[in-house]
């Protein structure tokens, strides 16, 4: 039996929590038989909320074991959505019309917001500890997605931020085991109009 879970849209901390709660039911419920199918179609979200995630997934022993034994469908994932999407699984599928987008994460910090600054104006220690966690996580991931080596791409990236790669790039680089076609369907009115 194959169980499919979709994390799509904006990558909230709402979202990836209803996420962790759905990979930890199929957890409980799964044979070791029982295939995983990860469907990501996020342009990103918060950094945090993916940092959180990541540990949830991997603090919980089942939980964890399902995720990295998981198939991995790709739709589109950029910033946040590579780094959770590529953290996951054992084998990744892209579609073919997809590009991924690694990129080093941003957050909104609220001038006079006291969860966001010290006392002495500084911005706050957890901040900038999550930072580093998620830049980390972004860097080691390129390394064990064989990204680092390439000079032309670091360059990019670190000069940019940001890194996106078509789907043929990533399925040369070995990043995906194959490209998928998403074809769409679309109604024809009698007048053989597209409606869309």
């Amino acid at each position: 039996m194959i169980t499919a879970i979709l994390i799509s849209g904006l990558l909230t901390k709402a979202r990836l929590d209803r996420a962790i709660e759905e990979m930890r039911h199929v957890a409980v419920g799964n044979s070791a038989d029982e295939n995983l199918v990860l469907i990501f179609n996020s342009p990103g979200g918060d950094c945090f909320a993916a940092l959180r995630f990541l540990d949830a997934v991997r603090g919980d022993e089942r939980t964890r074991r399902l995720a990295e034994r998981a198939e991995v469908k790709i739709y589109d994932a950029h910033s946040t959505a590579a780094l959770v999407a590529f953290a996951l699984g054992s084998k990744w599928e892209l579609s073919a019309n997809a590009k991924i987008g690694f990129h080093l994460g941003e957050t909104n910090v609220q001038v006079g917001n006291p969860d966001h600054f010290d006392q002495d104006g500084r911005l706050a220690a957890w901040i900038v500890e999550e930072w580093r966690r998620y830049r980390t996580a972004v860097t080691e991931l390129m390394d064990r997605l064989g990204l680092s080596t390439d000079r032309k791409l670091q360059a990019e990236f670190w000069a940019t931020g940001r890194l996106d790669l078509s789907a043929r790039e990533c399925l040369r680089r070995g990043l995906v085991s194959r490209l998928f076609c998403v074809i769409a369907h679309r109604r024809v009115s009698a007048r053989g109009m597209n409606q869309g």
